[in-house]
């Protein structure tokens, strides 16, 4: 009867750990699945990652090109106006030469050579027609 408590005690013991064996495999299957499914998501993050750097890296790329377009028609815009003016001319603005102020703050216009169509900006006769 010994020997049959013994072997009895030993069967039960046997079973529980049979039972946790096949519970803790369940659970390292059941870690697995989701350590398999995590590992998906993150492969899934880092792909979009790189989608959302590749757009950013194109939008900033593009910023930047729009920026150089825009600083390169910015000085196109100002700068042929400004070398247009003459040295002689900034001169006259800021002495007193009798010179028409408006006139000098136009911008050099090339004219024909010929002599018949230059203006006149002095009138020295003192007739305001040109007249003798």
């Amino acid at each position: 009867m010994f020997t049959c408590l013994v072997i009895e005690e030993e069967r039960r013991s046997t079973d529980q750990l049979k039972d946790q064996l096949d519970k803790t495999q369940n659970s390292i299957k059941r870690n697995k699945r989701e350590m398999d499914a995590l590992e998906e998501e993150n492969s899934n993050l880092k792909a979009y990652r790189r989608r959302l750097q590749r757009d950013l890296d194109e939008a900033t790329e593009a910023r930047e090109a729009a920026e150089r377009d825009l600083a390169t028609l910015r000085k196109l815009s100002r700068g042929p106006r400004s070398s247009r003016i003459a040295p002689s001319r900034i001169s006259a603005r800021t002495g007193d030469d009798g010179s028409d102020d408006m006139q000098s703050s136009l911008p050099d216009i090339d004219l024909p050579s010929d002599s018949s169509v230059a203006p006149n900006h002095h009138n020295t006769s003192g007739n305001e027609g040109g007249m003798a």
